[in-house]
Parts: structure tokens; sequence; C-alpha cells
């Protein structure tokens, strides 16, 4: 059974070895998702852990904390988190450099758009993104997170929150990762368009116009 010392998660050993086996054999992102869903049956298991996540389906954004974010584990190969997403308070573009990942939401309905670079209109702040695909998950569906198609998306709850299970494989090297805002605040993102290209740790972001940076948002790309 998985326990709670401190503020982080001790995750049985069993687990703890299932996903190192898995992260030495994966191939693609794909291969995550049935370790997600093992990790998931196993803290569902504990009281603590949907405590928490009860936590997560009603915790209030503010412009400091627009986006709840508990680190479940972290190693130098992989970090797991649980994420909370207010439906007023998206979490924008985002990449996720030389890593692969999945989401497995846990509550609510949470739409996913992934995108790709097309190319640099000037280097490094203009791009052209195309995006590839937008999908509205249910509790219990995965997206995934390839090292690079569908490198970068963005998240944005159905409900009044979300909560997703989130895995990385190797965790982002946050100075390097870069946070996409489209240059005009009413574009269409499913097409191609340019976006600013802004690398900064932690990003801030006005969540709402999804534009001009102003509250933080520390260690929760996803």
């Amino acid at each position: 059974m998985t326990e709670i010392i401190g503020n982080s998660f001790d995750l049985p050993q069993d687990i703890k070895e299932f996903i190192q086996i898995t992260l030495i054999q994966r191939q693609s992102a794909e291969t995550l998702v049935p370790l997600i869903q093992h990790i998931y049956a196993d803290l569902n298991q504990c009281q603590v852990f949907n405590d928490l996540v009860d936590t997560a389906c009603h915790f209030t954004p503010s412009e400091e904390k627009p986006v709840f974010h508990q680190s479940l584990a972290e190693t130098d190969q992989y970090r797991l988190s649980l994420i909370g997403i207010h439906r007023f308070f998206p979490i924008p573009v985002h990449d996720h450099p030389h890593a692969m990942g999945v989401q497995f939401v846990v509550h609510g309905r949470l739409q996913v758009r992934s995108y790709q670079l097309l190319e640099a209109v000037r280097e490094p702040s203009l791009v052209r993104l195309e995006c590839l695909s937008e999908n509205i998950l249910g509790a219990g569906s995965t997206s995934t997170i390839e090292k690079v198609t569908c490198n970068l998306h963005d998240l944005q709850s159905m409900n009044i929150t979300a909560v997703c299970l989130a895995l990385q494989a190797p965790p982002c090297i946050e100075h390097k990762q870069a946070w996409y805002f489209p240059t005009h605040p009413l574009a269409d993102h499913t097409q191609v368009i340019p976006w600013n290209r802004v690398i900064k740790s932690p990003i801030k972001f006005d969540a709402h116009q999804n534009q001009q940076p102003q509250a933080e948002l520390e260690g929760v790309g996803s």
C-alpha cells in the first residue's frame, strides 16, 4: 500500500521496480500508458491519495497559484505528479524538451490539443505551430507526449476542475522548457498561425488572455 512520508509519497517497491523496468524498455510514449494505469490502480487504494485528489478537485486558483500541483515522486529518470486544472486557468501551450510522457485523467474532462513546430519565423522568439489533434478526455482516458511529434500541448478543463496524473520521463529541465502564446488573443488555435515562444522558468502568464505574462506557473508543465 502507498504511504505518505512528510509531503511526499513513498511508492511501494514493486511499483518503483515496475516503473524502472518499463522506462528501460520504453520505445515510445504509448508504452507508458499501461504503466500509469498500473500506478493509478495502486494509488487509488490509498485514502490519503484520494483525499489529495479531492483537494485538487476543489482548490481555488489564484494569480499566484493558478494550477494545483503536487509532486508524488521524482528521480533523474521520471517525475510523477498530480495536477488540478481550473476551467478559467488553462495551462498554455508548452513543450517537453527531450522527454516523453503520459497524462491519466482522474477527475472531470480535459481538453488536450497537441501541436508540432513547423518553422521558426524569427529565431528564437517567433514560430509557426500546427495543431495536430484536439481531444476531450474523460476520467480513465490517457494522452501521450512523444519526444518529437506531439511534444507540444495545452491543457484546459471542461469542468470547473479537471485532475490528471502525469508522468514524464525524464523530468523536463525547466529552464530549457518553452511556452507558446498566440500573437493574436482571438486566434484560432487549429490554424497555422505565428506564436510567441518564451523560455523562462518559472513561467509567468495571464491565464485569462493566455498571452501577457502575470501569474506564476512553476513545475506544472505536464
